[in-house]
């Protein structure tokens, strides 16, 4: 009879085993139906849903996946050398992006300061590099709100990426455009007696101290700028007119550096000396981020060198 036992005992173990697959393959969830094709048609106001006109109704074909960020701040870059509004302002959205989705805020600071200076560039090339002209300055509305738009936020990616950056004459000449702009838009003239005012006057000397011989002397420029227009007591023409001298003299190949020094000797009366700079002016060539606004510069050149010949 132990062959019989044996038997019996074969036969419950197989039960068993078969008892069990049955229950495992019910508790799988089963495998989803394939989605039915779509049947396009043409209905009264265009092709039935999920379906695309392309000389007949047929079905949409969907999205692709967004690309990896890697190729999107590649993407940026190449917008950056476009150089046009839109393609500074997608690219700062898309530096923004990638830059929220970095690791870390280390990781993310180098991608902040590339957002901070496309902004940079499309407010430079919008406002006409906020270029100091014959009469006045050129905070109109228009030019107000749109630093208003485009400054804090370049200055709140800047100074993002001050934190972690090391010092460097790209980062200090972002934060000194974006800071300007900034303010600009609140008035910076008004500004000059504030703390808005010292804290120009400290980015502009370090620019005009530890990279003062970086894009032709600029940071002479601001300083020359702040005394050329800042109100009584920081007003001072003779330090403006030295400080736009000094830039001259870093490089004289620079037309804004040229037509800085022709504008305030005009502005002294001293017309022959005006005329004689602003041709040289003329000869000069816009470099670096004078491209930015250089139709503009050229036009503010001749209207400065026929007053001076008037």
């Amino acid at each position: 009879m132990a062959w019989l036992e044996k038997a019996a005992g074969l036969y419950v173990t197989l039960i068993l085993a078969l008892t069990l697959r049955v229950l495992l393959n019910e508790s799988a969830a089963p495998p989803p139906p394939p989605p039915p094709p779509v049947t396009c048609s043409w209905q009264r106001f265009g092709c039935s849903p999920g379906c695309v006109f392309r000389g007949k109704c047929v079905p949409r074909k969907p999205a692709p996946p967004p690309p990896p960020k890697e190729l999107s701040v590649s993407r940026a870059d190449s917008l950056m050398k476009h150089r046009s509004i839109p393609h500074c302002l997608a690219a700062a959205d898309i530096y923004e992006a990638a830059a929220a989705a970095a690791p870390s805020a280390a990781a993310a600071a180098p991608l902040r300061l590339r957002a901070a200076e496309a902004l940079v560039c499309a407010m430079r090339r919008h406002t006409n590099g906020n270029l100091m002209v014959v009469e006045g300055t050129q905070d109109t509305p228009a030019f107000k709100q749109y630093w208003a738009t485009h400054g804090p936020r370049a200055l709140s990616n800047v100074r993002a990426a001050k934190a972690h950056l090391p010092p460097g004459f790209a980062l200090a000449a972002t934060e000194m455009d974006a800071f300007l702009y900034a303010n600009s838009a609140k008035g910076i003239v008004r500004q000059a007696l504030t703390g808005a005012g010292n804290e120009y006057m400290r980015l502009a000397h370090v620019l005009a101290s530890t990279y003062e011989s970086y894009e032709g002397g600029v940071g002479h420029c601001y300083l020359g700028g702040f005394f050329a227009v800042a109100p009584w007591p920081l007003g001072n023409a003779h330090r403006a007119l030295a400080e736009m001298k000094a830039a001259l003299q870093i490089e004289p190949n620079s037309r804004r550096n040229n037509y800085y020094v022709c504008l305030l000797l005009y502005q002294a009366g001293e017309k022959d000396a005006a005329a004689k700079q602003c041709q040289a002016a003329l000869k000069a060539s816009c470099l670096g981020s004078e491209h930015d606004y250089c139709d503009f510069l050229t036009s503010q050149v001749e209207l400065v060198l026929a007053l001076s010949r008037s």
